[in-house]
């Protein structure tokens, strides 16, 4: 099976099956995925997510960004969509980050500094964000559902890892999964359009300078999920008790999860 899914104008576009779990069991293929926004989908790409038949879809980007940018998702499809508007405070766009580096001074320490505070906030201060959509999953009963926010990757990125931690994959392979962002077909694109829209505002810096730059601080870094565990794990006593806890998914519903979206290994 192919985990990462070739769309036209969607990026990040993943399947989370093929994960062994500690106990022998394996998440099914074509029902749980992520993605990044769903605002630019060509016809051929509305084909088709048709053809994935999705029961749900969890929509993490604020309410600004869905104005800016709604989901292009035609009202024929009955799908239930849930808009979450999560946006921690030490959150910024890519852009900005660009501008502060190139023309402020901000230096790459400074931004991973706020990428960490950003993880934590995501799993402490939008707890209740993270257990609207496990909710919802649960009421698909293992129908195929889909996360995203904006490039998939850090809103969307600790959803995942909640959910196959619920199924039970290892922190380690959570880990990969997220990793994988960067080895994304698409995954350079914003670099180099970055480097094509700075590069001439910018005297005394190459563009190899700015690629140098710009690969410290767009790649997801596994420190930054690391960061996100940590702070569960110091409230709550571990992801399984913040899992329980905060997002309300007790031994009942992680069990129902399980039989619906996990399969014996081959």
């Amino acid at each position: 099976m192919q985990r990462h899914i070739h769309f036209e104008n969607a990026v990040n576009f993943r399947d989370l099956g093929g994960y062994a779990t500690a106990d022998g069991h394996v998440t099914r293929w074509e029902v749980l995925y992520r993605s990044g926004h769903l605002a630019n989908l060509s016809d051929a790409d509305i084909a088709q997510l048709r053809g994935l038949n999705l029961n749900f879809i969890c929509d993490f980007r604020t309410v600004e960004e869905q104005q800016r940018g709604p989901s292009r998702i035609p009202d024929d499809m009955s799908i239930d969509r849930l808009a979450l508007d999560i946006w921690p405070e030490a959150a910024r766009v890519p852009t900005d980050v660009v501008k502060s580096m190139i023309f402020d001074g901000e230096t790459i320490d400074q931004v991973h500094e706020t990428h960490r505070q950003m993880y934590s906030s995501l799993a402490l201060d939008y707890a209740d964000r993270y257990a609207k959509m496990f909710a919802s999953i649960l009421k698909g009963e293992g129908k195929p559902s889909l996360i995203h926010c904006r490039g998939g990757r850090d809103r969307t990125g600790f959803g995942a890892a909640m959910i196959l931690t619920a199924l039970g994959v290892p922190y380690e392979t959570i880990m990969d999964d997220y990793l994988l962002t960067n080895a994304a077909p698409t995954a350079n694109d914003f670099i180099k359009k970055m480097i094509k829209l700075y590069a001439e505002d910018t005297p005394g810096r190459s563009r190899e300078e700015l690629n140098a730059l710009f690969n410290e601080v767009f790649p997801v870094r596994a420190e930054n999920l690391q960061i996100a565990f940590e702070a569960v794990e110091s409230k709550y006593g571990s992801a399984d008790g913040y899992i329980r806890d905060a997002l309300g998914v007790n031994d009942d519903a992680k069990k129902a999860l399980q039989s619906w979206f996990l399969e014996p290994a081959a």
